[in-house]
């Protein structure tokens, strides 16, 4: 392809043996801020458990000492030269995502940032949309327990550590991502039908240690989120914030304006489908990419 450039062979990883090729598949990989290393984790033979690696996309060069195995996600610390790799580790027993692990890249130095031992508890690991932040969940089927890792270069120099931000409650499920000055979540909690609600939450309010005297806020004005609206995802950006719903089951999207506070709501002229995010990677976007799925609608 013109203008393409292959940032990872797996021909080339040192740690693959020649004879397993054909049976290893890619299967993530993350960037750095500025895109000069690669993280990425392959299934070598097939067999379901992860083996990280490290790239040196500047240099062309995979770097020979930081093999993972038993990974599952993996994600750079800050600056466009991160001192840092996080990376959630696995059971060998039952590959279950069990503890979060951050090794640094000047020294090889290894430390346990978080761990749940609890057998039904499935470790993940993200960052957020405006990059300050690492999110660390331990998700069950009805519920989750959420932790947020400052993720500045400054913070992490200073080893700080994961805050709770979302306590596991019984049937309780939750998402959180991180805007301007505050933080951004979906969840069901004070919910009687476990139908979701959209809140903020300032970063101030993080100076409590006591996670139950923090002060969420509904994002939506409750004239705009009234009974009728079941809403089911959202996407935020530097400037707006971007709602998916449906409204009496016709599918919408309430976008609020951050400078403004005001609503706009967007329509499609169909009431029988499906509104979903598209690939909205970039912050700074003014754009909303989404897709509509409707079986009277054919592509």
């Amino acid at each position: 392809m013109e203008n393409s450039e292959v940032v990872l062979d797996i021909a080339e990883v040192p740690f693959i043996p020649f004879g397993s090729l054909r049976t290893t598949s890619v299967d993530k990989i993350k960037m750095s801020d500025n895109h000069s290393m690669l993280a990425f984790t392959v299934d070598i033979e097939n067999n379901e458990i992860m083996t990280g690696g490290v790239k040196d996309l500047t240099k062309n060069e995979y770097l020979p000492y930081f093999v993972f195995n038993n990974v599952h996600t993996m994600e750079f610390g800050a600056g466009d030269d991160p001192r840092f790799l996080y990376y959630t580790e696995s059971k060998k027993e039952d590959n279950r995502p069990w503890r979060v692990m951050r090794v640094d890249l000047k020294t090889a130095a290894k430390t346990v940032i978080y761990e749940d031992a609890n057998p039904t508890h499935y470790i993940d690991m993200g960052v957020t949309k405006d990059k300050k932040y690492l999110v660390i969940s331990s998700n069950t089927k009805e519920d989750s327990e959420i932790l947020v890792l400052e993720r500045g270069e400054e913070a992490e120099r200073e080893n700080n550590k994961p805050r709770l931000i979302v306590p596991r409650q019984g049937e309780v499920r939750a998402h959180i991502d991180h805007v301007r000055d505050f933080f951004v979540t979906i969840t069901n909690v004070s919910s009687d039908d476990h139908s979701f609600k959209v809140a903020s939450m300032l970063d101030s309010e993080l100076d409590k240690e006591d996670s139950e005297e923090r002060v969420w806020e509904n994002l939506l004005d409750p004239k705009i989120a009234s009974e009728d609206l079941l809403i089911t995802e959202f996407d935020p950006f530097k400037d707006f914030i971007a709602i998916y719903c449906k409204r009496n089951g016709k599918p919408e999207i309430i976008v609020q304006d951050l400078d403004t506070k005001k609503y706009s709501v967007i329509n499609v002229n169909n009431e029988i489908g499906v509104i979903m995010a598209g690939m909205n990677q970039d912050y700074d976007t003014k754009l909303l990419n989404f897709q509509f799925q409707s079986p009277f609608v054919y592509m």
